[in-house]
């Protein structure tokens, strides 16, 4: 893989494009998915044009699952020329960096770990079902920096001990994992079951919270830190969660081939309300 990781950019985009178009064609359960969710956000636009952006939705998905191999194996010089790393994150205390599912999340957590002192850096990880994943997923994502991996169920309290001790978090809070601990807030005008992780690890850490937003460019990828996420409602869950949605939002409409599409993000529905996947 790390011969594999040298090879032009343009034939790894070339090959995620055409095993995109491939997946697209015979993974139809997911591509339903894909379908769903657009027809369900983006209820105003054509459906001719978000036929189109299901297309590029697994075209993007299959590009950054095949990128990993030279994220993960590439040379740090590499890395350094295709991932563009902008603006500033605070050099110490307790911080959160708020990274929303984009298709290319692996690469931003790659452009931290590279240029974050190392031990500073924490994320929480769902283990994969096959054993050898799991082993390439983990050794890929620890590759820089010497970054802590916390399991995603059981550990909140160690992560808020992490926090207060002044490290640092690249969290993905914005998956559909169930009613517990969420709650129902706007998602581009769906109802939407969204974790208050943020929130409550704001409040019981006092960590800053930094939104980051990493995107597909044709040289590699673009992560921008933007300005902390000031105010003081972070006790407010909802507000803030509707808040965190918001400001995602605004991302996907933005970039609407690059969210995390794949996902059944309305699954989980107020009571009462049908189940859009079945």
């Amino acid at each position: 893989m790390a011969i594999w990781a040298a090879m032009p950019l343009v034939l790894w985009r070339t090959v995620g494009a055409v095993l995109g178009v491939l997946l697209w064609c015979v993974a139809w359960p997911r591509r339903r998915v894909v379908s769903i969710n657009l027809a369900l956000c983006f209820a105003h636009v054509s459906a001719w044009r978000r036929a189109w952006w299901s297309v590029v939705v697994m075209v993007h998905f299959a590009q950054t699952w095949l990128d990993r191999v030279w994220l993960w194996h590439g040379s740090p010089a590499l890395l350094r020329r295709r991932i563009q790393l902008e603006g500033q994150a605070p050099a110490t205390g307790p911080l959160v960096w708020f990274a929303p599912h984009f298709m290319g999340l692996d690469a931003g957590w790659t452009a931290l770990t590279l240029n974050q002192p190392a031990g500073r850096l924490a994320t929480i990880y769902a283990p994969q079902r096959m054993a050898w994943l799991n082993r390439w997923m983990a050794g890929g994502r620890s590759r820089f920096g010497r970054p802590r991996l916390f399991a995603k169920r059981g550990q909140l309290r160690d992560v808020v001990r992490w926090l207060r001790e002044g490290g640092a978090l690249y969290l993905l809070p914005d998956l559909d994992v169930g009613a517990r601990d969420a709650v129902f807030v706007d998602f581009m005008g769906v109802p939407t079951a969204t974790a208050t992780v943020l929130p409550r690890l704001a409040v019981l850490s006092g960590a800053a919270v930094q939104p980051v937003l990493t995107t597909l460019t044709r040289q590699g990828y673009r992560v921008q830190l933007m300005p902390l996420m000031t105010g003081d409602d972070w006790a407010d869950s909802v507000q803030a969660t509707q808040r965190m949605n918001h400001t995602i939002a605004q991302w996907a409409r933005q970039y609407p081939t690059q969210y995390w599409w794949v996902h059944k993000r309305f699954k989980t529905r107020p009571p009462g309300m049908p189940n859009p996947y079945h």
